[in-house]
């Protein structure tokens, strides 16, 4: 596996890749950092419970 980060300066980018990579189906895939993981995936979210019973009957400390 090849994996590069690259600061974009122009409309194209060119890649190499070593040979015994060659006549093997490759998938590339580009995008940028800032688009990886939203704002809002980032935040923390609580477990919360709503429905919850206990049958304490008989239950001593």
């Amino acid at each position: 596996m090849i994996r590069k980060l690259v600061k974009v300066e122009s409309d194209k980018i060119s890649i190499s890749v070593p040979k015994d990579y060659i006549g093997k189906v490759m998938e590339v895939i580009a995008f940028s950092r800032d688009e990886t993981v939203s704002k809002e995936a980032k935040k923390k979210k609580k477990a919360t419970f709503n429905a919850v019973s206990l049958d304490t009957v008989g239950f001593k400390l």
